[in-house]
């Protein structure tokens, strides 16, 4: 059979060390692929290259598909394809989850300014 997925993905997380014990902190697709061949994605044509760079020590050996990202198109309404922000926003807990409001407000901000460029 053939399962597509990413084994570097966030594991679950597991609050019992009882659990814990039986691997149930691997994620589905490293837990998939123990034992059994696979192969690796060596080339990717879905993001920018100084987006993929920040990847590298994640992914590597994954490579740009210089054909495909080549014909990819950098928003010119921001002056770079990645940045960094930071705010005073203190996130809550909620439950066994954390919410952070004022920061969703900051990212659907950015979305609405995005659409309508």
């Amino acid at each position: 059979f053939i399962q597509i997925g990413d084994p570097k993905q966030l594991p679950p997380q597991i609050n019992s060390h009882h659990l814990a014990r039986y691997n149930f902190a691997t994620s589905m697709m490293q837990w998939l692929m123990t034992g059994l061949p696979f192969v690796s994605l060596g080339r990717q044509g879905r993001m920018l290259p100084e987006i993929r760079v920040l990847l590298s020590d994640i992914y590597p050996d994954l490579e740009d598909n210089t054909a495909v990202v080549s014909e990819l198109i950098a928003c010119d309404c921001i002056p770079k394809s990645v940045f960094w922000w930071t705010h005073q926003h203190e996130q809550q807990s909620e439950g066994t989850s954390f919410v952070n409001r004022g920061e969703a407000a900051m990212a659907a901000q950015i979305v609405r300014y995005l659409l309508v460029q």
